[in-house]
């Protein structure tokens, strides 16, 4: 067997999925931070559901499925939304494409949307996510949890290896 690089194909689908994974991984450490800071433990979903739903999806009497179900989706739409962000920053900036170049863009990537959504935005328009724990909710899960995996999931999409099978030779003398 032997690898071939294949090269990236169709970086806008790759952005968006990096962002899908990432954003998963995001959202289960948001909640097992809130719970480790003895938080509830949907809180952080609670919270983005106010995006769409408002101030009400906070109320511990609003519906939780509802609350839980639009965080959730939210949270999707905005990842995958990031995720094609990063990749178009990385294409328009030349980025380096080595695994670890691309995980250090994404981790400083997490920290400018934490800036951004957190330090910017959040405070006067969304006051409900000043209620997250800006270290560990914000910074650490931005950089670490959203950043640093899209940069990884971005690298190992950006930099596969395909396994192409060669057929074998079978090695046959010919008698005359």
């Amino acid at each position: 067997m032997s690898a071939q690089r294949q090269e990236d194909r169709h970086p806008i689908a790759n952005g968006i999925l990096a962002g899908l994974g990432a954003g998963s991984v995001f959202i289960v450490a948001e909640m097992i931070i809130s719970a480790a800071l003895g938080k509830r433990f949907f809180e952080p979903l609670r919270i983005i559901s106010t995006l769409l739903l408002g101030q009400q999806a906070m109320d511990p009497s609003y519906s939780f499925t509802t609350a839980v179900v639009v965080g959730l989706l939210s949270n999707v739409v905005l990842s995958g939304l990031f995720g094609l962000i990063f990749a178009f920053i990385l294409m328009v900036s030349n980025a380096p494409a080595a695994r670890g170049a691309v995980i250090a863009w994404g981790f400083f990537y997490g920290i400018a949307l934490w800036l951004v959504n957190f330090c910017l935005i959040a405070p006067g328009a969304l006051p409900q996510f000043s209620e997250l724990n800006q270290f560990w909710n914000g910074f650490i899960a931005h950089s670490v949890f959203f950043g640093a995996v899209l940069g990884w999931f971005r690298a190992l999409s950006h930099s596969r290896m395909v396994e192409i099978e060669k057929p074998q030779m079978i090695n046959r003398k010919r008698y005359a």
